[in-house]
């Protein structure tokens, strides 16, 4: 046994005495909440897209990959360990496919659609005709699905640009050129292409957003929305306008396409007042005026009091503040009073917003219809009120209710992964029924509608997907706190709309938009409006699954726009459960 050499005494003691109060190991963070990511990849056709790559991205950090997977023999994936956040995308992509976008929303099941894709090469010039180096040019699909594939490329010395995985559809390509404006174009992709992009003589206007009350080294931490609205539409614009991060307190933009702008700043750490200004066409240029105040500053601290049905303090609820159309967010729980404070994303005065995200809890504000507003019965769930941080916001809630059941192919087996509406019903409105809440059923074919605020209408549950259609008995949900279990659903037999488009040359076309659209056979004339739209595949395929039964017809949108439909590509026609309908479509002649 080894021996120590005999210490003095005080030496042994101080030995001691340091080695007792050693800092403990500090504590590792605590692992965030995950779930399972499950759903399927799929083409414009509805058929699985085998071995397809999957991986999990937030909107604000599309390049975080957060969780990979990837699809088996029929398109279907499942990730786990997908950390739980807001604002989730499933992302997903295959050899000659563009990369398919798909937002998960409050859920964890997502289909994620591809269509065939090519390539775009090109040169950006200026208005002088010179290349254009180290500038982004952007390719966005300009229609109805497909609403978040964005494909990005940098020009290099020479101004050239290959941008690959670009979606056979009408396609917005657009560069941002300082000093020459915006470089774009809209063209229908079916093939490969090369061309020559440089600013047109479209109309022009100057944009000059001011902040005030940011110091210079926090200007960083701004994001400038500019919004563009052409004949009522929005359109994108490329990088770096999309989210523009202002350099100095007045950012000036000039040559920029005289329409309609909604802008807005949006900060993590700041709040601005007002929320957002527009800027109408003919009427620059335009100067845009913004105070910014921080958002820990206790002039925006929102006192909240908030009570249950019974009247006593409501503890333990969590809400979420924002804006009315979106934005940065503000979370708080209520303590054991029913109170809690807010940083305000939201400067005083603006518009906002209040709501639960406590699956037992809703807020219940009485609302009152406004002059040439719908009292939108999806606004049921949020406490409208205006920022104003001097007077407590005083928030009612009511037990939530839900809706939940389970859908069944025809032949028994479990409906996965399909789309589930429920739906409300209006006396004298067209259409009848209108949706209020979606869904996705899981593996299982279980879907679920919680947190729903009572209401006053009939409401019913429905699905046209893929594997067919079901539209379930009305059912009452007025009394706060109804749990409605439906029984298991039985989807009929689909039926199948499709056929090939071809050109006046028997070739066949693909990236063409194809609208389905209901029809009353017994009036002669369309139901309500609503239109299901799809593109044509490189071999110039469309297909429709799932149609609902009853009268319908076809549209071809041969052109970018969607002014120039070709009206009645073919007669309307009785859709019958189980049947598939072919239809060989032509292009009109080019004029």
């Amino acid at each position: 046994m080894l021996s120590m050499p005999s210490l003095p005494r005080s030496f042994v003691w101080l030995f001691v005495a340091v080695c007792g109060v050693q800092p403990a190991p500090a504590q590792e963070p605590a692992a965030p909440e995950t779930m399972v990511v499950e759903g399927r990849v799929v083409d414009m056709r509805g058929e699985g897209v085998p071995a397809a790559k999957v991986w999990v991205t937030t909107w604000g950090e599309p390049h975080t990959v957060l969780a990979r997977g990837g699809a088996d023999g029929d398109g279907f994936f499942r990730i786990g360990k997908v950390p739980k956040l807001e604002n989730l995308q499933v992302r997903a992509a295959s050899e000659g496919y563009c990369t398919g976008v798909e937002y998960l929303g409050n859920g964890s099941v997502a289909t994620v659609h591809l269509q065939s894709a090519t390539t775009v090469r090109g040169t950006l010039r200026d208005r002088a005709g010179k290349p254009v180096p180290n500038t982004t040019v952007c390719a966005r699909v300009h229609g109805r699905v497909l609403d978040y594939v964005m494909v990005l490329a940098k020009t290099d010395a020479e101004g050239r640009f290959e941008l690959a995985a670009v979606p056979l559809a009408p396609i917005h390509l657009a560069a941002w050129i300082p000093g020459d404006g915006l470089a774009q174009t809209m063209l229908h992709m079916a093939r490969a292409m090369d061309l020559e992009l440089r600013p047109d003589a479209t109309p022009t206007t100057r944009l000059v957003v001011q902040i005030d009350g940011v110091p210079a080294d926090a200007l960083g931490d701004i994001t400038l929305s500019l919004l563009p609205y052409v004949d009522g539409s929005l359109r994108e614009l490329p990088p770096p306008l999309n989210h523009l991060r202002p350099s100095a307190a007045e950012s000036v933009l000039d040559a920029m396409p005289d329409c309609e702008y909604r802008v807005s700043p949006s900060s993590t750490k700041w709040a601005f007042a007002p929320r957002e200004r527009k800027a109408e066409p003919g009427k620059g240029p335009h100067v845009l005026k913004f105070t910014g105040t921080p958002r820990r500053d206790s002039k925006l601290a929102c006192p909240i009091v908030v009570t249950g049905p019974d009247g006593k303090p409501a503890a333990g609820v969590t809400f979420v503040m924002r804006a009315s159309n979106g934005g940065n967010r503000s979370r708080g729980t209520t303590d054991a009073d029913g109170k809690l404070t807010l940083e305000s994303p939201l400067g005083i005065g603006t518009e906002a917003i209040l709501y639960s995200v406590d699956e037992r809890w809703v807020t219940d504000q009485e609302k009152i219809a406004r002059a040439n507003r719908y009292l939108d019965p999806r606004d049921l769930n949020d406490h409208e009120f205006v920022v104003d941080p001097s007077k407590p916001v005083e928030v009612r809630l009511a037990p939530a209710s839900s809706v939940a059941g389970r859908l069944l192919r025809a032949d028994g087996r479990p409906a996965a992964f399909v789309s589930v509406e429920l739906e409300e019903s209006r006396p004298n409105r067209m259409p009848l029924w209108m949706g209020l809440a979606y869904a996705t059923t899981d593996r299982d074919g279980n879907y679920r509608f919680p947190g729903l605020h009572h209401i006053a209408a009939p409401l019913r549950v429905h699905s046209a997907s893929v594997l067919g259609e079901w539209a379930g008995e009305p059912f009452d949900l007025s009394k706060p706190g109804t749990v409605v279990k439906l029984p298991d659903a039985k989807l009929g037999e689909p039926a199948t709309v499709e056929g090939v488009l071809r050109d006046a040359q028997q070739q066949p076309v693909g990236g063409v938009r194809v609208w389905l659209r209901d029809w009353d056979m017994v009036r002669g004339s369309q139901s309500s409006g609503s239109l299901v739209e799809t593109l044509t595949d490189a071999q110039g395929r469309y297909r429709f699954l799932g149609v609902p039964l009853g009268g319908a017809w076809l549209q071809l949108l041969a052109e970018p726009g969607e002014r120039n439909a070709w009206e009645k590509a073919v007669e309307p026609f009785e859709v019958e459960a189980g049947k598939t309908y072919t239809f060989d479509l032509q292009l009109p002649d080019a004029k």
